[in-house]
């Protein structure tokens, strides 16, 4: 047995779980979870390697009771695991730990995160365990919802390192044992998005495109006004399109598709496609097959409603994130305003070269893409590059932005729009770049 880092009174009032522990291992095994409320002992949770419980009258504490996967070295694994990580404020600290019986407990420091309980600036306070894991070469493997806690200061904390690995060794170094985790390890770096926090969204955002919501209006007189991110007016029959706002950017969006229509291209991807304006103008120049994608359900709802309501059958629109693989290769990749937010922060690229290499992957001939300079007023304001920033990051400038496309493509043509801080490029992939 060992006790870490108690004072006298907290190391006499150990005999209380001690005494409990009988009684917890018997819930765990039979699962009698109400036998452990008449002891006073409160069952917290059950996993896959172990359940765990806190003594109702001492309620600083958090006791894990590792029942499951000896052969696996889970126990030894939480146990190591805890020495290194003892120097990071954000893991719960081990303060006794026995191995014979192989329970451990921990400081209690807050309950599990959800939606109504999550800090504003979870993800940076998460990037920031990420990166100090990073430090240690830690990879937790299996970070779910019961593994993130807050406090009641906002403060967010990551537990059960039972398949964590260093170096991606499960063996962790000192010889435990490599069994691999069963259905696989879970990657650290999309968690928040997997255990139902979604792609980042800056608390200043109701939706995606930060604060404008998105809304329809039928005028009765055979006109959608389209109003958000992107505010035009569309008629049913026609499909004819009034532009509201940004109209210098999207007239020259207009010209640019009507060349490459005039070039032979059929297939275009609208990737960050908000209600879908640029994909409508894709359909009005001839195009006979759009893919709208959008991180926002409510833009993607959207557009599926101006499609019912105008009868539009040429274009596809879906949920998307930024990153995952194409299904379709297609003769023009367009990407509007997106590129900030992409760069590290709802996105994890972190340099040009990769963003490139990606979209490539999508595009036959062609890449049309807007570029917003660190200047620009919507980065100084919501700070999309400091976010999640890290010291690796390739800097973000219009000359590494430049560099990386005459890597892999040819500039065709650029112009500024909305001002000098934005700039649409149009791009024409390289010969001998390939397609996946």
């Amino acid at each position: 047995m060992m006790i870490q880092g108690l004072d006298l009174n907290t190391v006499v009032q150990f005999f209380i779980p001690l005494m409990y522990l009988i009684i917890i291992k018997s819930a765990c095994k039979q699962e009698r979870e109400q036998e452990c409320e008449r002891e006073r002992v409160s069952f917290v949770k059950g996993g896959a390697t172990s359940s765990s419980f806190v003594v109702n009258n001492l309620p600083h504490l958090f006791i894990k009771y590792v029942i499951n996967y000896d052969e696996c070295d889970v126990y030894e694994r939480e146990k190591y695991i805890a020495s290194i990580l003892k120097r990071f404020e954000w893991y719960p600290k081990l303060l006794y730990y026995d191995d014979n019986e192989k329970f451990l407990i921990f400081k209690r420091v807050g309950k599990p995160m959800n939606m109504k309980y999550a800090p504003g600036d979870l993800v940076e306070q998460f990037n920031q365990i990420l990166d100090d894991m990073n430090s240690v070469n830690i990879q937790h493997n299996d970070i779910k919802p019961g593994e993130l806690l807050v406090d009641n200061n906002n403060k967010i904390y990551l537990c059960d390192f039972g398949w964590a690995s260093i170096n991606n060794d499960l063996g962790c170094g000192i010889g435990l044992s490599n069994k691999e985790k069963p259905f696989g390890r879970l990657d650290d770096s999309n968690a928040l998005e997997r255990i139902g926090f979604g792609t980042y969204k800056d608390p200043k955002r109701k939706v995606g495109s930060q604060s404008e919501i998105p809304s329809i209006v039928n005028d009765g007189g055979g006109n959608l006004k389209i109003f958000g991110y992107q505010e035009f007016i569309i008629n049913k029959n026609t499909k004819h399109i009034q532009l509201q706002k940004k109209i210098d950017k999207f007239s020259h969006i207009n010209l640019i598709f009507k060349n490459l229509r005039k070039k032979g291209c059929q297939s275009i991807v609208d990737i960050g496609c908000s209600a879908g304006l640029s994909s409508l103008t894709a359909l009005n120049n001839g195009f006979e097959h759009i893919v709208s994608l959008d991180h926002d359900p409510e833009y993607i709802r959207t557009l599926g409603e101006i499609k019912k309501q105008c009868n539009i059958t040429k274009i596809n629109e879906a949920v998307f994130s930024f990153g995952n693989p194409a299904s379709h290769i297609f003769d023009v990749v367009f990407c509007g305003a997106i590129i900030h937010w992409i760069f590290s922060l709802t996105a994890d690229f972190r340099n040009f070269d990769s963003i490139f290499e990606y979209l490539i992957t999508f595009t036959r001939d062609y890449l049309v893409i807007e570029w917003i300079s660190p200047d620009d007023r919507a980065i100084r304001s919501l700070n999309h590059l400091k976010l999640r920033k890290r010291e690796s990051d390739e800097e973000y400038n219009t000359a590494n932005f430049e560099t990386a496309a005459r890597k892999y493509t040819n500039i065709i043509s650029k112009k500024p729009i909305d001002g000098p801080t934005r700039i649409i490029y149009m791009l024409q992939k390289r010969e001998g770049e390939k397609c996946i």
